[in-house]
C-alpha cells in the first residue's frame, strides 16, 4: 500500500504526524492521494466526526431518585 502522504512536503507530514493514531489509520488505509494540506486537513476531520458517537442527555444523580 502507497503512503497517502507525500513525504517530501514537510507541511503534510508534520500535520499527518500530529494526528491521533485512530485517524492516521484510517487515512492510510483508504485510497485517497493527499497532495495539499486543506485535502488533509479535510479528510482528518470527516474521520475525526465519523466515529463521534451520538449526544446523549447528561444523567445526573438526582435523575435516578425516585420522586
Amino acid at each position: 500500500m502507497s503512503d497517502p502522504i507525500d513525504i517530501a512536503d514537510r507541511t503534510l507530514r508534520e500535520y499527518f504526524d500530529s494526528l491521533s493514531p485512530l485517524i492516521q489509520n484510517k487515512i492510510t488505509q483508504s485510497s485517497a492521494h493527499i497532495t495539499t494540506l486543506g485535502e488533509l486537513m479535510m479528510i482528518a476531520e470527516f474521520y475525526a466526526h465519523q466515529d463521534v458517537p451520538e449526544s446523549r442527555p447528561i444523567q445526573t444523580p438526582s435523575d435516578s431518585i425516585p420522586q
